[in-house]
């Protein structure tokens, strides 16, 4: 009788394990409830598959105009560049231009000094420098006397065989003139000399 009772307990089921059972035990509502949020699990996914999609659509669109900008910025910048030599050929040409013009105004002007007996020809660039110098210092200019070392550099590098003019010449007057319109000629233009 003691063993059979030991294997009649042995046999009997923990306290509490149908209650266990049956708080794990999941009945028509809780599967309903289950079901339903699935389905607006499924939902949300499918949501934010679309999310998704869209970001990459915008994405692959702001690229291609990201990609379209960068190559009008690529011919924008050819048409600068070539723009830029453009004028730098246009200004080395003007440049050639006022340079020539300048020398046929002092070939010019010489002339009417020589013609008018200014000058001595025999004057050395010494000489000739000299007494442009003193010329320059009486002509009531004030444009010229701001840009007095301007003309001097002019004078020494161009080399105008100009300004000496002999103060006892009667027609002074006249050629200090045509001195002073040669001058502001040369001042005018002088951006265009290498000083």
């Amino acid at each position: 009788m003691h063993e059979l009772s030991v294997a009649q307990s042995t046999n009997k089921e923990p306290c509490g394990s149908q209650n266990w059972r049956k708080s794990i035990s999941p009945g028509p509502k809780d599967i309903d409830s289950i079901y339903s949020l699935l389905i607006e699990l499924k939902g949300e996914v499918g949501q934010l598959s679309n999310n998704i999609t869209e970001v990459k659509t915008s994405f692959e669109f702001l690229n291609g105009m990201y990609e379209e900008q960068r190559q009008w910025n690529k011919v924008m910048g050819e048409m600068i560049e070539e723009t830029k030599n453009e004028n730098k050929k246009l200004r080395d040409e003007l440049s050639l231009v006022q340079t020539k013009l300048a020398e046929m105004e002092a070939e010019k002007v010489s002339n009417k000094l020589i013609i008018n007996g200014a000058f001595e020809i025999g004057d050395t660039e010494e000489t000739l420098l000299e007494r442009s110098i003193k010329v320059l210092k009486h002509i009531d200019d004030s444009i010229v006397k701001q840009n007095i070392a301007n003309v001097k550099t002019i004078l020494v590098k161009q080399k105008p065989p100009m300004a000496s003019v002999s103060f006892d010449n009667p027609e002074y007057r006249i050629i200090t003139c045509m001195l002073n319109r040669f001058i502001k000629f040369a001042l005018d233009s002088i951006d265009f000399f290498e000083v």
